[in-house]
Order: structure tokens, then sequence, then C-alpha cells
């Protein structure tokens, strides 16, 4: 046999191409049944994520409205404090029973 020539062993020519391919093809289905299984582990986690995320987001929301509301004034948008005025016929020195 001279050197380059490559001995031929009848039927198998191609035989090893194909049997690795098929082990991919097994190793790839393998790899996403394990990956799509893990997936649903993980999404009950990222539901509990998200509605934590969503309480804190309204508590913050409604913790700032109300710091809104305690220190606006209605003629003055800069949210400074408000002062205490002694007339009591004026809406900003109505006292809410809920605060």
């Amino acid at each position: 046999m001279r050197i380059g020539q490559i001995k031929r062993r009848g039927n198998q020519t191609g035989a090893a191409l194909l049997i690795v391919l098929v082990v991919v093809l097994a190793l790839g289905i393998l790899v996403s049944l394990i990956m799509d299984r893990n997936r649903a582990d993980i999404q009950p986690w990222v539901l509990e994520r998200n509605q934590t995320q969503a309480l804190y987001l309204a508590e913050s929301g409604i913790a700032f409205q109300l710091y809104l509301e305690r220190y606006s004034d209605s003629a003055d948008p800069t949210f400074t404090p408000k002062k205490d005025s002694s007339d009591s016929t004026s809406p900003s020195s109505f006292k809410s029973p809920f605060r």
C-alpha cells in the first residue's frame, strides 16, 4: 500500500459518521429534556419573586402618595413641609382624622 492511499473496509464507509450523528442527536434530546424539567422547577420561584416585587412596589407607591399628601400644598408645587397657620377656616389647616 502506498502513502496517501486509504484502505477501505467493504460496506463500512461512513458508518462512524452515522454513529456519531446518532449519539450527538441523542445527547441533544437528553439535554433539552433535562433543561425543560429544570425550568418547571424554577417557575414557582419566579412567580414568588414577581409577587414580592409587586407588593413592594405597591407599598412604596402608597407611602409616596401619603408623603405627597402630607407635604404638598396645591398653591406650592415644591412639596415643602406645610407651615401651621392660625386661620382654622383655610383648607390647608384641615386635619384628617385618618392620620
